[in-house]
């Protein structure tokens, strides 16, 4: 009988038309499940296998998140039962912590990011920040995909959370600054691997700098949230442009996501920001 990451691998194959970013989620997700479906069959994953086996061995090496583990194998898990390798559908459970919704930063904060941040990291803030790109985005971003005659970053469908494509204006400071980063670069990405030219940084390669930022502004006058991620700078951005504007619907197709996942996950409002309501009766 196969072994159940002969199946898996059997599935993943069927996710090649899948963006980037998932078919690279899967690879990483699939590394580390690998070495315990090699030892089992597909029937043997279960909730008790998931819990006591798989994450409670992960958890040993200390703490990490399960979601995309979680998640790819429960649809390996549906397409097994479709496919009819196994009779019954084993349902596992999400050993995650209720995570929060992201990270308000200040103005204060923002600024001190990009005080201590080199200068790979100075831009990608600003792209995260100002032009609510996802890190993915940014950090995968390749020449081809900005239009400098337009002041436009134009992702392809492939390339986007939503698998749409869209259109990113760009601010003229940040345009100065990839034209002078365009001048100097070999590489057919913006934020090439320093190990090959040949290569992006990856979807997490800038992890590094983004901890080094927020550990010297700690240890300077300035203050960050240590919880704070790249991700929200997206959050951040987003809230400040949803209270100085209302087309939001505009806002919205620049970011990529739809009015009401913006107000339910992206929005966090400061008390700064609902003062007017006090006028509005």
């Amino acid at each position: 009988m196969a072994s159940a990451w002969d199946l898996f691998d059997e599935w993943s194959k069927t996710k090649i038309n899948k963006s980037f970013a998932t078919r690279e989620s899967i690879r990483v997700s699939a590394k580390h499940l690998k070495p315990y479906l090699e030892k089992i069959t597909v029937d043997e994953i279960n909730q008790i296998w998931w819990q006591n086996v798989y994450v409670a061995d992960k958890l040993k090496s200390g703490s990490r998140k399960f979601f995309n583990d979680w998640k790819w194998l429960t649809n390996f898990l549906k397409f097994s039962y479709k496919a009819g390798y196994t009779k019954n559908q084993s349902m596992l459970e999400n050993p995650d912590l209720p995570s929060d919704e992201g990270i308000y930063l200040s103005d204060d904060e923002i600024e001190a990011l990009r005080q201590f941040a080199n200068d790979d990291l100075k831009l990608q803030i600003e792209l995260g920040f100002r032009h609510f790109m996802r890190r993915s985005e940014v950090l995968l971003l390749e020449w081809r995909e900005i239009n400098f005659k337009k002041a436009m970053i134009e992702l392809p469908a492939i390339r986007t959370k939503i698998r749409k494509a869209r259109k990113i204006p760009i601010s003229k400071s940040v345009l100065n600054a990839l034209f002078e980063r365009k001048s100097k670069s070999t590489s057919e990405y913006v934020f090439p691997s320093l190990k090959s030219n040949g290569r992006s940084i990856g979807r997490t390669g800038n992890d590094t700098a983004w901890k080094l930022a927020i550990k010297r502004a700690n240890s300077s006058t300035e203050r960050v949230n240590p919880k704070a991620t790249f991700h929200d700078l997206r959050h951040s951005g987003l809230t400040r442009a949803f209270a100085a504007s209302n087309k939001y619907a505009e806002i919205c197709a620049v970011a990529g996501l739809s009015i009401q996942m913006a107000q339910k996950t992206y929005l966090h409002f400061q008390t700064d920001h609902l003062k007017f309501a006090a006028d509005l009766v």
